[in-house]
């Protein structure tokens, strides 16, 4: 029977646990990205990853491979308790995937396979069964749209083929609650926003049109609406010059524009994060400063709301999530420094939250749990890498600790493994489940069974 690093007793424990109470409360972010060993662009980089359990003032590391990579997302199965992290291989130039467990601090290196080109995967997320879907784009001559699929507790990839295009790129997926991706992008030949969906155990993606194929541009995000009927893909128009929304049924594929308020020229998005309502907030950037949307549940129109650094010399918004309670919770930077913007429900203006101890630099993504805390990640100017975490209901951050592993180094993506969820036996340690056997005898002898 194949081993795991993972330590014997947290089964035993986890299984108590388990028969005791069907609900499992845990609440966890993994913070990922990327090391150099020394400061400077021909440094090589390593992955690095911690766990922040939260509540916690510290988040411990990951235990990763040694070899030169860089992780550039992280997902978590909010159902199975697995991750996966995605990147690129720096010493082979491939692809990268690493797989990991809520219950393990260290990870397991997938097999790609054997026709795989080079290049890097942009971005993951996870369906309910725990099957991972990844996406990015190869490098070479021209480059192509890549993706991959990764079974829960499967050792190898296998490939997602995105017909219908010569060249282009993956930038963001989502995917819906009957375990669809939809993918975003850009589509290098026509250089029109490129968008494909691909129903559960599909091979190959569908490439879906948009409402006006004279427009060129990207699509950088996409999320999908609470009820999983609709989805918002969102980027910049480079024909008009302005930010870009588009709304997609995910009950007929049919896809539709929404009209966006002048918000300077070089406007783009870069994220979005729908609220319990089925209201979106939108966040990006213009030639001068940060730009922010809100779109109302089945509106065609969007909104714009104000913030504390208007006119704030190019800043940008990078993340975007919003709790429960409705409030979002917006990272970004602006004046080199990290910004954190807090909106409440119907709030026509942003505000924002104090970040102690700042230093230059910018945060990158943000993610929120079911306790409604933010934990936001992001990289300094000056080599560090920082954590923070804020609850929806306060006006200051707290910043996070942690094991520096190498003088320069970024965190580039966060996720947050929820609590008060009720989960399946089977599926909260589907990756580990046949060690299960071997605990029988713990469990006799503790009377458990």
């Amino acid at each position: 029977m194949k081993r795991t690093l993972t330590p014997f007793y947290l089964y035993v424990s986890l299984i108590f646990s388990v028969l005791s109470s069907r609900e499992c409360r845990a609440d966890i972010a993994i913070i990922a990205g990327a090391g150099s060993a020394t400061v400077g662009c021909d440094s090589p980089d390593y992955p690095i990853a911690q766990s922040l359990s939260i509540g916690a003032n510290f988040a411990p590391s990951i235990t990763m491979p040694t070899n030169a990579a860089g992780i550039i997302s992280v997902a978590i199965g909010q159902r199975t308790g697995n991750i996966v992290f995605a990147g690129i291989n720096e010493d082979t130039y491939l692809p990268l995937i690493y797989s990991g467990s809520i219950l393990s601090s260290s990870v397991n290196v997938i097999s790609l396979p054997d026709n795989s080109a080079e290049g890097f995967l942009i971005c993951s997320a996870i369906d309910s069964e725990g099957t991972a879907i990844l996406g990015g784009r190869s490098e070479g001559d021209i480059y192509t749209p890549i993706g991959y699929r990764l079974l829960l507790g499967a050792t190898e990839a296998t490939s997602i083929s995105f017909p219908d295009v010569d060249s282009g790129e993956i930038q963001s997926l989502a995917i819906a609650p009957n375990n669809t991706a939809i993918f975003v992008g850009k589509n290098f030949s026509t250089l029109n926003p490129m968008i494909y969906i691909l129903p559960e155990g599909s091979s190959t993606a569908i490439s879906l049109p948009i409402p006006d194929t004279s427009i060129t541009g990207i699509l950088e995000c996409v999320a999908i609406s609470p009820d999983g009927k609709t989805a918002i893909l969102a980027g910049q128009d480079t024909l008009n010059n302005q930010s870009l929304i588009y709304r997609l049924s995910l009950e007929s594929n049919s896809i539709s524009s929404i009209s966006i308020p002048s918000t300077g020229d070089g406007s783009f998005i870069n994220t979005v994060a729908f609220a319990a309502d089925g209201s979106a907030i939108l966040g990006g950037g213009n030639n001068s400063e940060s730009v922010i949307y809100r779109v109302l549940a089945g509106s065609n129109s969007a909104s714009t709301i104000t913030h504390p650094n208007e006119d704030d010399g190019g800043g940008t918004i990078s993340g975007a999530a919003i709790g429960s309670d409705g409030v979002a919770i917006l990272a970004g930077f602006t004046y080199n420094f990290p910004l954190i913007y807090r909106i409440a429900p119907g709030e026509s203006q942003a505000t924002s939250v104090t970040i102690p101890d700042l230093m230059e630099g910018e945060l990158i993504s943000v993610s929120i749990g079911n306790d409604n805390i933010a934990v936001l990640a992001g990289g300094s100017y000056n080599s560090n890498g920082f954590i923070y975490t804020v609850s929806t209901t306060d006006t200051t951050a707290s910043n996070i600790s942690f094991s520096t592993l190498f003088p320069d180094q970024v965190f580039l993506s966060v996720a947050i493994y929820s609590s008060n969820v009720l989960y399946d036996t089977r599926r909260l340690i589907p990756y580990y489940y046949n060690q299960i056997e071997e605990t029988k005898n713990a469990l006799k002898k503790a009377r458990i069974q």
